[in-house]
């Protein structure tokens, strides 16, 4: 409801007091006009006089007209307390006090309830679900869960037509039962997830947005929890959404995925097996900042598995998007690239290694250490290692650190030594005595002739070779 002229605003909050007594009255008429009145003057966009409602002794007489006979008047009352309910949490926690979120429950499931009464029954349990982890799991012990479903399950019934908005309202606040940290038990919300398998391919993108968002939360936990989805077989709609065309849907698509590869190597191996890695490289190249950010995020999840994985990686063409993310994106969503790529190197075999050298991946470090902070750089230190460390074992560590030379990423390495981090220096020195401090050394020693050789001190040569080793400048 648009904001009232303040005079007139300042008029009709001098009436609050004569609303709230007639709240009491017999007389259906005069009772629904006061409630409505209260529920008009509750639904202005700023401001709204919840206090001054409280203040007057409204929530005890609302409370109590969610028993009446009149469905309007129960209507009219179930939205002047959810009005109420979406203030502060001083507000919320009135209603909640008030002893209404039973009778809410009660609304929602009796077949006397209108759909009107319904659905603003449901709207105000999502409202008080939605505000805090505390009011979710009072919703959810009073049985918040149960009725909602009951409203939700003639939607799939042949015979049964249940309008759009209930639809709508009851997945929204199915979503918020499952929202916020931290989560619920699952043995509290696990009912719903049939139910939400079926949503995420409802004709209705509104509906289909709570339904992954509530899937997302869910599967945001311990493996069992991501489990208990895949047993749903509702990956691969899943995977799907990921590419579709509102950001609305792709968003909770792709946290849902996401999260599901954090589990353990074979739940990460189902999304793969499901496509996910080409609408994951989509996403990454996105116009959207926080698509781009939730894949690489994702992706970093799927390079620290196994070989097998890095490989699918690799064939999928993934890589080379990776690689620019980090050398040309904001830097928050280069870090989850980067992390992607690093998390590669570390468990990639030698070949592979030199397949996503190709795409530039020097290059990409280099200019990684010269960006963001010491935990940016940290990461970036540490996929160099990885790299040199997997060279030297097959051999060719003096060609990857030339390649990586050539890349001009000595210099900036070197540079490393004056980051004030001590463990960045650190671990730029250890990196500079393992790989490059024999060859410079090779480069300072004088040259001289074999049979002139025996005429140079051997303490000269001592005191040279010191001189060169890596230290704080």
């Amino acid at each position: 409801m648009a904001d009232m002229d303040p005079n007139e605003l300042a008029q009709k909050k001098d009436n609050i007091h004569i609303w709230v007594r007639d709240l009491a009255s017999e007389d259906s008429a005069v009772c629904t006009e006061a409630a409505t009145c209260i529920r008009k003057i509750l639904s202005i966009e700023r401001n709204p006089p919840i206090d001054e409602v409280i203040e007057a002794g409204a929530i005890p007489l609302l409370v109590a007209l969610l028993d009446h006979k009149n469905a309007a008047i129960q209507y009219e009352a179930a939205w002047a307390l959810t009005n109420i309910a979406s203030g502060s949490q001083a507000h919320t926690q009135a209603v909640v006090s008030s002893g209404a979120l039973p009778k809410f429950v009660e609304m929602v499931t009796s077949p006397q309830s209108s759909e009107d009464v319904k659905e603003q029954a449901v709207w105000a349990l999502g409202n008080v679900a939605g505000d805090s982890a505390q009011f979710r799991d009072h919703c959810l012990a009073i049985g918040a869960m149960q009725a909602v479903l009951t409203v939700l399950a003639p939607a799939y019934n042949d015979n049964a037509a249940v309008r759009i908005s209930i639809v709508r309202n009851a997945t929204w606040m199915i979503s918020n039962l499952h929202r916020g940290k931290p989560a619920p038990r699952a043995d509290l919300v696990s009912s719903s997830l049939p139910l939400l398998a079926r949503l995420v391919s409802f004709n209705d993108d509104e509906v289909v947005t709570d339904a992954l968002w509530a899937l997302s939360y869910f599967v945001d936990g311990p493996n069992d929890r991501i489990q208990a989805v895949l047993n749903l077989g509702v990956l691969q709609r899943l995977v799907e959404l990921m590419g579709h065309q509102s950001a609305n849907i792709q968003t909770p698509a792709l946290r849902c995925v996401g999260n599901i590869v954090t589990g353990d190597d074979i739940q990460t191996q189902a999304v793969i097996n499901a496509g996910a890695l080409p609408y994951l490289g989509r996403l990454v190249q996105s116009n959207r900042k926080g698509l781009r950010k939730e894949a690489c995020w994702a992706l970093s999840n799927i390079t620290a598995g196994s070989r097998f994985q890095i490989q699918s990686v690799l064939d999928a063409d993934v890589f080379p998007a990776l690689i620019q993310v980090v050398r040309n994106d904001q830097l928050d969503v280069a870090r989850e690239a980067l992390f992607a790529v690093s998390n590669a190197t570390s468990g990639c075999s030698f070949e592979q290694l030199r397949a996503i050298k190709t795409y530039g991946l020097y290059e990409m470090f280099t200019e990684a250490l010269s960006r963001g902070d010491a935990k940016y750089i940290m990461v970036a230190l540490e996929g160099l290692e990885n790299c040199f460390t997997t060279a030297q074992s097959n051999g060719v560590a003096e060609e990857e650190c030339a390649a990586f030379e050539a890349a001009g990423g000595l210099d900036r390495l070197e540079e490393m030594q004056q980051n004030p981090s001590e463990e960045v220096y650190s671990k730029a020195v250890s990196l500079l005595e393992r790989f490059f401090a024999a060859e410079e050394g090779e480069d300072e020693e004088p040259e001289v002739p074999l049979a002139q050789a025996q005429d140079v001190d051997a303490m000269d040569i001592q005191s040279s070779m010191s001189d060169l080793r890596i230290g704080r400048k």
